[in-house]
């Protein structure tokens, strides 16, 4: 058996394994490129997608066949460490300050440029206001220099890559996520994970975790207007942003849990091990040979 998580990986595992090998591949993205290597990777391959919008995209764009194709969601574990103060944040906090984190790889896929746009518009409205964010990308350097023109010193701060995603998390009132397209992301679920809420654009399969009026708040992607109000309402409302934090825990604990996941794969590696029991019992075609 192998387990792929990449399409490149799944493409080698179906050139160097026989009919005999039961191919299994991860599927964590949408995708409209490299559709011939990715029909002969993931053919007579059992492919686990992370999330619906993502099996769509496998059905309906490199026709792979709906009973080849299950959605098992990712998840985090939840965050049982101590949480370790971030300095810029306890300085934020002694001012009285709002704290709103944008957290993710810092390249075209995540919006900055638009959360950057958004920041502008309400920064000398609302001054207690401190935006962050976290994470490192080819677009670093375009970013940093981009905030230091348009900001002063303090209301955007670029913290670069942290390993302590939770921990960040837990001190930050909420989160945005201003991505232009998205398969399944995590950041929603690690933000839910210690009960914090999120604003986010309304792309791919966001909306599976994220349910606008719900647990968060949906924008349109690029809408700078849109973004900016949803930002201003949440730090605003703080009964609604309360309420949206309570049901954003609760979506994780019955939706997104660890636990969940690990039930999932366990039952979907017995019901492949029992497909294929029965399989060598009726003498029919491994899936690799239809």
């Amino acid at each position: 058996m192998v387990h792929s998580h990449h399409r490149m990986a799944a493409f080698y595992a179906r050139l160097l394994t026989g009919k005999n090998v039961i191919r299994i591949a991860n599927a964590h993205n949408t995708f409209q490129d490299k559709k011939w290597m990715t029909e002969i990777a993931y053919s007579g391959t059992k492919i686990i997608a992370v999330g619906e919008q993502v099996k769509r995209n496998l059905v309906e764009y490199f026709k792979l066949k709906e009973s080849q194709v299950s959605v098992i969601h990712n998840t985090v574990k939840p965050f049982e460490g101590t949480i370790q103060l971030v300095q810029e944040f306890e300085e934020a906090r002694k001012e009285g300050c709002v704290l709103i984190g944008n957290i993710g790889r810092l390249s075209e896929q995540k919006g900055m440029e638009y959360f950057i746009k958004a920041i502008s518009k309400i920064y000398l409205k609302y001054p207690t206001m401190r935006f962050y964010i976290i994470g490192d990308g080819e677009d670093a350097k375009k970013l940093k220099t981009e905030a230091s023109k348009t900001f002063p010193d303090g209301i955007l701060t670029l913290l670069g890559y942290r390993s302590d995603i939770q921990n960040v998390m837990s001190q930050l009132d909420f989160i945005v996520l201003s991505s232009l397209w998205e398969g399944f992301p995590l950041t929603p679920i690690e933000a839910f994970s210690v009960g914090k809420t999120i604003v986010a654009t309304n792309v791919d399969g966001t909306p599976e975790i994220v349910k606008d009026e719900v647990n968060g708040l949906l924008v349109e992607s690029k809408n700078v207007d849109e973004l900016s109000n949803s930002i201003i309402r949440m730090c605003r409302d703080v009964n609604l942003r309360n309420k949206l934090e309570h049901k954003a825990l609760e979506t994780y604990n019955s939706e997104f849990s660890f636990e969940i996941l690990t039930d999932q794969y366990i039952q979907f590696y017995i019901n492949l091990v029992e497909s294929e029991e029965m399989r060598h019992s009726f003498g029919a075609k491994h899936p690799a040979d239809n």
